[in-house]
């Protein structure tokens, strides 16, 4: 007879850079290997949970799965009848910082266009992060701009807040670039 379901995701405490993977697991109770069960997903906006892949348990009835959400998305995991409670993944926008000489681009994907959207470009201080200006993108996606080479060591980065990331997505933070003197 099979007992509980469960589902677990590997990063469930932290958003997934969109693009990226993750690991989802569980297990089956009172099961060994060999039992199917059913990934289910909902991401966000979507009204049903659809089928996104079958497993096997391994042994004491664990099951693996790599999951690659574009947005936020709800899982569960099925095995006959039995359905485990949802776990939701959530996703922000990955930001891509390149520089040479002074010049920078920057790029923000996700599962749906960011066009129109901004960034903010922080410059870190004593007190922490504080914001210089907003950067619009275009509409690939992407913003270019100048940062001219600072005096002393000095630290930037790019901030999608969450009202520009939009409904399904988290604010996202892009990398810190270092300008070192």
């Amino acid at each position: 007879m099979l007992g509980l379901v469960t589902v677990a995701a590997a990063q469930s405490d932290t958003p997934l850079l969109y693009g990226d993977s993750f690991l989802l697991s569980g297990s089956v109770e009172e099961t060994g290997a060999g039992e199917v069960v059913i990934i289910l997903a909902r991401p966000h906006g979507r009204g049903d949970y659809n089928e996104v892949a079958r497993v096997r348990t391994t042994t004491g009835g664990r099951w693996r799965y790599n999951a690659r959400p574009a947005i936020r998305t709800l899982y569960r995991a099925q095995v006959g009848r039995l359905l485990s409670t949802p776990v939701a993944v959530d996703v922000e926008p990955r930001i891509v910082l390149r520089a040479s000489r002074g010049r920078f681009t920057a790029r923000v994907r996700a599962g749906r266009s960011l066009a129109g959207k901004f960034v903010v470009l922080q410059q870190r201080t004593s007190g922490g992060w504080r914001d210089l200006r907003r950067l619009v993108l275009d509409k690939a996606a992407s913003v270019r701009f100048t940062f001219p080479p600072p005096a002393t060591r000095t630290q930037i980065r790019l901030r999608m807040p969450r009202s520009q990331a939009g409904p399904g997505y988290v604010a996202a933070t892009g990398p810190v670039f270092t300008f070192i003197r």
